[in-house]
């Protein structure tokens, strides 16, 4: 009989009697780093260590519901990108520990839900792909600019669910839709 190697528990910050619910799961592409999304608009990460123990590091108080997590590759691994029910895709660094977002994308089309995101394009994780219903725009973070670079909008004819890039081949993207 083995141990598991991580139990993680999301507790709920809420303050009426409906606990938050965990909806997404997401380990960072070292497996140091876990994010966990709840109902309750909040993402907690998680650290750990070298023997498989695992503490909150920190909660991200989003403000608005979050519909996925995505790490950046092992290149920039305190970074995280949150694809929002707001129209927007925020992206944090783990180091300040803080609620604050070190950028917003808003989405194209003025479109509501941000489905999925991905952190990719390179060696640097520097290009952002979100998937805004049957859209996929691309935003370079680092650019001043949160203006898309493009937008894909013939690739999907229903919602686009999932963006991935491919984890060592960073400039490969792969997506699904309704």
């Amino acid at each position: 009989n083995t141990a598991p190697a991580a139990l993680l528990t999301a507790k709920s910050h809420t303050t009426s009697n409906d606990g938050a619910y965990n909806t997404s799961i997401t380990a960072s592409c070292d497996g140091t780093r876990v994010g966990v999304v709840t109902t309750s608009g909040r993402v907690h990460v998680y650290d750990r260590d070298g023997t498989g123990a695992t503490r909150e590091a920190f909660v991200v108080d989003v403000g608005c519901g979050v519909n996925e997590c995505a790490f950046a590759s092992s290149a920039d691994p305190h970074v995280f990108a949150l694809a929002c029910n707001d129209g927007t895709c925020k992206v944090y660094d783990g180091r300040m520990g803080t609620s604050s977002p070190v950028a917003v994308y808003r989405a194209p089309f003025n479109l509501e839900d941000v489905e999925s995101c991905a952190l990719g394009g390179d060696a640097s994780d520097a290009l952002l792909a979100v998937a805004v219903g049957p859209h996929i725009a691309f935003y370079d973070r680092r650019s001043t600019s949160t203006a898309p670079l493009t937008i894909f909008q013939d690739a999907h004819s229903e919602t686009v669910t999932c963006v991935r890039f491919h984890p060592e081949r960073r400039s490969n993207l792969y997506t699904a839709s309704v």
